[in-house]
C-alpha cells in the first residue's frame, strides 16, 4: 500500500513537472513543425520590399527568425503608426481593471465635457465602446486615402488647431454601434479618456502600468496641441518591444507569468465586434482597435499602422509576429503594406504546422 502510494506521488510530480515546463519561458520554437524552407522564401521576399526595417516570428517565448534592414535592429525604435492604438486600447483595459474608468459602457461626455466645452447631447452620450470599435457613426473618411499628400482626412484633422473638437463638431451619418468606419480621432479620444479618468498623461500610465512591467524602454510618443499623446498614432517602440506587446496578447494578459491586464480584457479586445464591411482584405472584422481575420483554421488578430507596421498574433500557433517598414515614401506605403501582410498571411502563418 505505501509503494503504491508513493508510485501515485511519484506520477503526480513528474505530471506537474511536465505541464510547469509548458510555460511562458519554456516553449520550444520545435514543438510545432515548421516549413523551414518556405519561410526562408518568405524572408527573401519581405528583403526586398522597399524600406523593409525588421520582421521577426515567434512561437511561444522563442524567436524562430528575425531579420533587420537599413541600419534597423531589435532595439532600434520605430514610428508604429496605428499599432499605437491597439497600445491605447490595452491603457484603456488597464485602466478599467484599476477602477480609474467603470466600464465600456461610460459615455464619452464624462471625460471630455470638462476639456471639450459644450459638446451635443448626442455626441456626449457616444461610449467608449463606440470608439472601440470604429462605430462612432460621426462623419469621416480616412481609410482608403490615408497617406496621401491631399484630401486626406488624417492630416486635416492632426494639423487642425484643436484635435478634439474637429470630431466633435462632425455630423452623424449612421447610428451608434451599427457601422465600421475607421477614425484615428476617435482612437484619439480613448487616449483622452486615459489621461482625464486617471489624472496622469497617458504615457506616464503607459509607463507605470504597461511598459515597465513588460521592460519596455519609454522613447517616444506624439502629442496633440493640448499635450495629450496621440492614441492613434505616433508611438516610437522597438521590434523586440512589439514582440513583448505581441505576447501579452497571445498569453492573455500575462508576461513572465505576472498579470499586466485582465484576462477577461484580451478576450475582449480580440473577439469580433463587428465587421469591417470589406474595409481590410485581411481582416473581416474587429476588436477592440484590433483588426481580426477569422475565415479559415490559421484565425489571427491583429495591429496594423500605416506602411507595413505588424504586430500579428496567432493563437492556435502560439505566433507572434512583427514587422516594420519605412514610412517617408507616401507613394510606396500602400504597396509595401500589401505586400508584408500578403506575405505574412499566404506564406509565413502556413509554413507553420
Amino acid at each position: 500500500m505505501i509503494r503504491l502510494l508513493i508510485k501515485s506521488f511519484s506520477l503526480l510530480i513528474l505530471f506537474f513537472i511536465l505541464i510547469t515546463s509548458c510555460s511562458l519561458e519554456n516553449i520550444n520554437e520545435t514543438d510545432l513543425f515548421v516549413n523551414q524552407q518556405q519561410l526562408n522564401n518568405a524572408f527573401t521576399t519581405l528583403s526586398n520590399v522597399q524600406g523593409m526595417k525588421s520582421i521577426v516570428v515567434s512561437q511561444g517565448d522563442s524567436i524562430v527568425k528575425e531579420q533587420y534592414f537599413n541600419s534597423s535592429g531589435p532595439n532600434v525604435a520605430h514610428d508604429v503608426r496605428s499599432v499605437t492604438k491597439t497600445v491605447t486600447a490595452l491603457l484603456i483595459g488597464i485602466a478599467i481593471d484599476k477602477g480609474f474608468i467603470s466600464s465600456v459602457e461610460d459615455e464619452i461626455g464624462n471625460y471630455l465635457s470638462p476639456i471639450a466645452g459644450n459638446i451635443s447631447p448626442d455626441k456626449s452620450a457616444l461610449k467608449i465602446k463606440h470608439l472601440l470599435t470604429m462605430s462612432s457613426g460621426l462623419e469621416w473618411y480616412e481609410w482608403g486615402n490615408y497617406g496621401s499628400n491631399t484630401n486626406n482626412e488624417y492630416n486635416n484633422w492632426w494639423y487642425s488647431s484643436d484635435q478634439i473638437t474637429y470630431l466633435l463638431n462632425r455630423n452623424f451619418t449612421y447610428s451608434p454601434g451599427t457601422h465600421f468606419n475607421y477614425n484615428s480621432a476617435g482612437s484619439h479620444l480613448l487616449s483622452i479618456i486615459v489621461a482625464q479618468s486617471t489624472g496622469m498623461d497617458t504615457e506616464s500610465f503607459a509607463k507605470q502600468f504597461l511598459f515597465e512591467p513588460l521592460g519596455i524602454t519609454f522613447q517616444s510618443w506624439r502629442k496633440d496641441k493640448r499635450g495629450y499623446n496621440n492614441g492613434a498614432a505616433g508611438l516610437f517602440i522597438t521590434p523586440y518591444d512589439m514582440q513583448k506587446i505581441g505576447n501579452l496578447l497571445l498569453y492573455k494578459g500575462l508576461y513572465k507569468y505576472k498579470r499586466v491586464v485582465s484576462e477577461k480584457w484580451i478576450d475582449e479586445m480580440t473577439r469580433f465586434h463587428i465587421s469591417t464591411r470589406n474595409a481590410n482584405s485581411f481582416a473581416n472584422g474587429y476588436g477592440y482597435q484590433t483588426w481580426l481575420w477569422n475565415k479559415d483554421v490559421n484565425s489571427y488578430f491583429d495591429a496594423m499602422g500605416y506602411g507595413g507596421q505588424f504586430i500579428l498574433v496567432v493563437p492556435a500557433k502560439r505566433l507572434v509576429i512583427t514587422a516594420t517598414c519605412d514610412i517617408s515614401s507616401s507613394s510606396t506605403a500602400d504597396s509595401n503594406w500589401y505586400t508584408i501582410m500578403s506575405t505574412i498571411h499566404s506564406s509565413i502563418i502556413p509554413s507553420f504546422r
